[in-house]
């Protein structure tokens, strides 16, 4: 499970930089492309992690879905996803202390 956490939150950091780059004004690269390895790597995660850390995961990866498809509503995506990354890192703690990710 450590393992998929640790991939999801690499396609995550990828997603997040592109996001960065676009409210700087840069071209974003294939921000699509980067949403689909997203949730391919969530997937990877949901069918083998508890409940708790399963909606954690999936509110984070929908939240960056939200600021990909929607940058006028959400012009600043840390605004919308700092309470969700922190609700799954927490999450993830919280496995990692009581021995539940291996």
């Amino acid at each position: 499970v450590k393992t998929a956490v640790l991939d999801y939150l690499n396609h995550a950091q990828q997603l997040q930089g592109q996001l960065d780059a676009r409210e700087r004004g840069e071209p974003a690269s294939d921000l699509k492309r980067l949403v689909e390895e997203l949730w391919l790597a969530e997937k990877g995660v949901e069918i083998i992690c508890s409940q708790a850390l399963r909606d954690r995961l999936v509110a984070h990866a929908r939240g960056l879905h939200d600021v990909v498809r929607d940058p006028q509503t959400y012009p600043d995506w840390w605004a919308r996803c700092a309470d969700l990354q922190y609700d799954l890192l927490a999450e993830v703690k919280q496995e990692l202390t009581h021995g539940r990710l291996e």
